[in-house]
């Protein structure tokens, strides 16, 4: 999870209201367990990178897409030729791709990746500038109705960052819902704030849910274990929902 500014920068941060300690951790917390565990060797990483490969190769359900090259950041412009040449890249390994922004060149990606045969979940970027806003949202909704959204995201980590209000982030989600009748909408953020936050869970079609064990300091060992609770709790807090893992 990253907090982003306004000018495209990101800094890494451990929300204050994430839990304090893995599900797993010992009693005590976690320097109860002695030190941690080594760094993997050259011989065990090599053992994951082909791990890795194999299920690349195998295929993969979906992937979140950027195209940025080197030197670019939010708010650079991205063209067509950039977007399908990316794509192309991760096309052979993945069935989905999921988007981040309607603005900027970006909203192209998703009618490109449907003529690659890639389907889409297709962000809008919302944050404290509310023209910037706007332009996402009728970006998002522009995209959706040439058909070329199959799954809307109003928003990513947007509570998280504190960027705007509940009853504002519910009125976005419930606008562009009404614009696109028949296309599932949701909003992204992570696990326990769906919990914390029973009516945005509630305005959407579908839950899409940020796991990170690492970041609330889960060893490595426990780390699948850890994230099936964290995917447990979203379906907890979202009853009869479609629960999607989107980071």
């Amino acid at each position: 999870m990253t907090r982003h500014t306004q000018d495209g920068d990101g800094a890494a941060v451990r929300p204050d209201s994430a839990p304090r300690k893995p599900a797993f951790a010992p009693t005590g917390g976690p320097d109860a367990a002695g030190p941690h565990p080594p760094p993997l060797s050259p011989e065990a990483r090599a053992l994951l990178a082909a791990e890795f490969r194999g299920v690349l190769d195998a295929g993969v359900h979906g992937l979140c897409f950027s195209p940025y090259l080197e030197g670019q950041a939010p708010g650079s412009q991205v063209s067509a030729a950039q977007i399908r040449a990316r794509l192309e890249v991760i096309r052979p390994y993945t069935r989905w791709v999921r988007t981040f922004s309607c603005t900027d060149g970006h909203e192209q990606t998703p009618a490109i990746a449907h003529a690659m045969g890639i389907r889409t979940l297709v962000g809008a970027w919302l944050g404290t500038d509310a023209a910037i806003n706007e332009r996402e949202i009728e970006g998002v909704i522009a995209v959706a109705r040439a058909g070329h959204a199959d799954i809307v995201a109003v928003g990513n980590e947007v509570l998280l960052r504190e960027d705007m209000g509940e009853d504002e982030l519910i009125a976005q989600i419930e606008r562009v819902k009404r614009a696109l009748p028949g296309v599932p909408v949701g909003y992204v953020d992570a696990y326990y704030l769906f919990e914390k936050h029973p009516r945005v869970t509630a305005a959407c079609d579908v839950v899409m849910t940020n796991c990170y064990p690492f970041w609330e300091g889960c060893p490595r060992e426990q780390a699948l274990a850890y994230m099936q609770t964290m995917v447990q709790r979203t379906r907890a807090a979202a009853p009869g929902k479609r629960v999607l893992i989107s980071e």
